[in-house]
């Protein structure tokens, strides 16, 4: 316990609860009920029902043994750990408008006659979009970054908190810490660098001369979503694997690397070296074409990444 938390009786039950500095609220983990740090920041909840920890554990395993490389090391692995959470996100909806201007730059003529164009271009960008943000200032849970993408993408099916008998989830929950218009004020954050980043994208500019973004938050909802992560070990090294709670779909995982893989990685990046080395001759011999200079520095910089890969004792894998 922290010198700064402060430890209060659940209104319900009774239950000793310490509450951190940055708590919205604090969920019993007696009884389930919600206790609030004050009135002002209630707000409605939801729950995204949990799988079974036997039924993660099924998954795990099953993932193992038909995986290619992992298959003939399922009878070495040791789970160290199963931990089922629930993680608070908001999501919302959001309507963005923005006006813009701004500078595409592009290559006319070949050679020594190549030169840089800038073009002045401006317009108006309309979407509609589907954010979500973790509750808390500090986000660090293995595969949360996965598990938001997903929830982004398609909202789980959900309860509402008083629908849930606590006493039967058996899975702790992380307290939020953003109240509703600090949730708010962040979304609008991401959705104003969202669309600053897609307009430029869309439109090829290299430079962004005027931009403004209005968004408005059309419905903002807090969810405690199910993240599973297990903990196995293989040959002294520990590796991890997170699953999201709803669907048992594989969020992120570490993985050893095998010498089959190194293998491939070290003999990728000495064909990525050959290749950036003959576009770059090429490029000394062209007089300046400055596109193959750039894919020339692309393979060397693949060249780099494959390397250190190829070094490292652990591999990992994401998926969203």
């Amino acid at each position: 316990m922290n010198a700064q938390d402060v430890t209060v009786k659940c209104s319900r039950c009774g239950g000793a609860l310490e509450f951190t500095p940055d708590s919205i609220f604090m969920l019993c983990p007696y009884c389930g009920n919600v206790n609030w740090s004050s009135e002002d920041v209630k707000t409605q909840i939801f729950v995204v029902r949990s799988t079974p920890r036997d039924r993660v554990l099924d998954t795990f395993w099953n993932r193992m043994k038909s995986d290619p490389d992992m298959a003939k090391l399922a009878g070495e692995l040791e789970v160290v750990e199963t931990q089922g959470i629930y993680v608070p996100i908001y999501s919302a909806n959001i309507e963005a408008n923005a006006t813009w201007s701004g500078i595409e730059t592009r290559m006319v003529g070949t050679g020594k006659h190549a030169r840089i164009e800038r073009i002045h271009r401006e317009g108006d960008h309309h979407e509609t979009m589907a954010l979500a943000i973790p509750a808390r200032r500090v986000a660090e849970e293995f595969g949360l970054e996965e598990l938001i993408e997903k929830v982004r993408g398609v909202t789980p099916e959900r309860v509402k908190l008083d629908e849930v008998n606590w006493e039967e989830v058996k899975l702790s929950a992380l307290s939020p810490e953003l109240s509703t218009q600090d949730a708010a004020d962040k979304l609008r954050d991401e959705t104003e660098d969202t669309v600053r980043y897609r307009i430029r994208g869309r439109n090829n500019l290299s430079e962004l001369t005027f931009y403004s973004c209005n968004s408005d938050i059309k419905a903002t909802a807090l969810t405690l979503v199910p993240l599973w992560v297990i903990t196995y070990r293989y040959q002294g090294g520990i590796y991890n694997i997170a699953f999201s709670g709803s669907d048992l779909a594989p969020l992120r995982a570490t993985e050893p690397m095998f010498m089959g893989q190194r293998v491939m990685s070290i003999a990728g990046s000495a064909v990525a070296v050959i290749i950036g080395a003959g576009i770059l001759t090429a490029f000394l011999a062209s007089s300046g074409e400055i596109i193959l200079a750039l894919i020339g520095i692309a393979c060397f910089g693949g060249a780099y990444y494959l390397s250190s890969r190829a070094i490292s004792d652990v591999r990992v894998e994401r998926w969203k």
